[in-house]
């Protein structure tokens, strides 16, 4: 678990998740730091973002006004990963299996203009990543933040659909 949300408030941050925050490696290097996290291959990255936390406190009316009316069609700012070639580099140096979050789309939106492209291209396409999106972090992460522990057995068994291009994650984690 790699919890942003939760560090990034006690550095006096005001996370705004609709206003497309990227969190870039430094950030993640920092995280692991102050959780006292270690990465092994293998492994997959849970980010908490706190999106998820913001949709599910808020009415059906403030989110639609916030994400149909302020947010017309093609200019979502959604808080999410940096779109950046070391983010991509250290994940693959350090053999991360697939990684997961509770934001709207894995990668911050919108991209820079001039840039590396979408995360998705990158970790689909060239890593074999699998990426998951709208995973609700918040029981693990307040548990993990209990027991100072953000380390924890991960399942994920995907629906069986021959040619399909997605699933639900139907993950659970055990700590």
């Amino acid at each position: 678990m790699i919890d942003f949300h939760s560090w990034a408030e006690s550095r006096g941050e005001k996370v705004d998740v609709n206003a497309g925050r990227a969190i870039t490696l430094d950030d993640i290097q920092m995280i692991l730091d102050a959780q006292g996290t270690q990465i092994r291959p293998g492994d997959i990255l849970l980010f908490r973002t706190g999106w998820l936390r913001w949709y599910n406190n808020t009415s059906p009316t403030e989110r639609h006004h916030k994400l149909c009316i302020e947010h017309s069609a093609g200019t979502h700012h959604f808080i999410g990963l940096a779109q950046e070639r070391r983010f991509v580099e250290w994940l693959w140096n350090n053999q991360i299996a697939a990684v997961a979050g509770d934001q709207v789309a894995f990668e911050a939106t919108p991209p820079p203009e001039h840039g590396f492209g979408w995360l998705h291209e990158h970790l689909l396409g060239a890593l074999g990543c699998p990426i998951g999106e709208l995973w609700d972090t918040e029981g693990i992460a307040e548990h993990c933040k209990a027991k100072r522990k953000y380390e924890f057995f991960l399942s994920s068994v995907p629906l069986c659909m021959p040619g399909a291009v997605a699933s639900p994650a139907n993950a659970v984690a055990l700590v």
